[in-house]
């Protein structure tokens, strides 16, 4: 079963921002003198531009057999849904996670083994955290009951 990002209205205006910026600052050596470097940051740029597309639409989350597999771009987790400890509702742009791989300040984030946890948003997250819980009813949710 796939579950697809949610992409927030916030994400959306911030990321537009940082890539008009970027490719603004890469142009300006253009419009000065054109030399090799101005080629090597453009195209710096442009494979952080393309980078950054990449994880933004190849993002989502796929429950196979026993194991999530969550995909943003070239990032890949596999986190077995039995080690999979406690999944908890976040709201806001600040995350305290190693790992962001989620478009919406609105999100989950999934504690699994011991100390491990990751920050994803699926658009259903409901339905989301009941395919988790399927497979693991051990799984606890933010208020620490089971569902």
């Amino acid at each position: 079963m796939i579950f697809y990002s949610e992409f927030s209205t916030l994400y959306k205006i911030v990321i537009s921002i940082a890539l008009l910026l970027l490719l603004a600052v890469s142009a300006a050596p253009f419009f000065e003198e054109t030399s090799m470097a101005s080629f090597i940051v453009l195209g710096i740029t442009l494979s952080v531009f393309g980078f950054i597309i990449w994880c933004t639409f190849a993002t989502n989350y796929t429950i196979l057999n026993d194991i999530l597999i969550i995909k943003s771009g070239p990032i890949v987790f596999r986190i077995k849904i039995d080690a999979i400890q406690k999944i908890e509702n976040h709201n806001g742009i600040l995350i305290p996670t190693m790992w962001k791989l989620g478009f919406s300040h609105r999100g989950i984030i999934i504690t699994y083994n011991t100390f491990d946890d990751v920050y994803i948003s699926p658009k259903n997250k409901a339905q989301f955290i009941a395919a988790l819980q399927k497979i693991n009813p051990n799984i606890l949710t933010a208020n620490n009951e089971k569902k």
